[in-house]
């Protein structure tokens, strides 16, 4: 989405930072070997901290307690009606759904077709005017119903995935009317 261009110009930066990955003084991009050494053990206590969090939540689950998830589903919170800036038709809200089914896929190995298949449709959907949206909803609908159909542990996130899409259509219809100034015809 960042590259049609909709949320304006953009710059990628190469910093350097990713040589301090290899773990030795001689690539990193501190300027004494004190530094770098106090990053180290930094690094590692909160790599212990972490370990150690991990550890007790894996228990807690074990012994069948909830747990708070701060990598929870997309889906464990509801859609916003707020707009986001530089996204006005709330494609990028849809996205961030569309991107855990994705990532469901891949997890249970889903053939890369399946997923290119459903990214493309929801690119055509998304890049669609009002004369195409119609038909490239389609092709997104007959992909996401095809997905649920070969994978069901999905079937949940699918149909909901679709009923956000339609929800998404109505809004859309209704704001795109009052902007062009079209005559709305309401029974109250």
């Amino acid at each position: 989405m960042m590259q049609s261009g909709m949320f304006g110009v953009s710059f990628t930066s190469l910093d350097g930072h990713h040589l301090d990955l290899d773990d030795e003084f001689a690539f990193s991009t501190h300027e004494s070997r004190e530094d770098w050494e106090r990053e180290q053990r930094e690094f590692k206590e909160r790599s212990a901290e972490f370990d150690r969090k991990w550890a007790e939540r894996e228990a807690k689950i074990a012994a069948g307690e909830m747990v708070e998830d701060e990598f929870a589903s997309a889906w464990s919170s509801p859609m916003t009606e707020t707009t986001i800036p530089g996204d006005p038709l709330g494609h990028l809200k849809l996205s961030f759904r569309l991107a855990e089914i994705i990532g469901d896929l891949e997890r249970v190995s889903a053939p890369n077709e399946v997923i290119k298949d459903l990214n493309v449709s929801f690119r055509e959907y998304r890049e669609s005017n009002r004369e195409q949206r119609e038909a490239a909803k389609e092709t997104l609908f007959r992909h996401l119903e095809g997905t649920g159909e070969r994978f069901p542990d999905l079937l949940p996130k699918v149909v909901d995935f679709q009923a956000q899409v339609d929800e998404l259509e109505r809004k859309t219809d209704f704001s795109t009317n009052v902007d062009n100034g079209d005559d709305l015809d309401f029974p109250f």
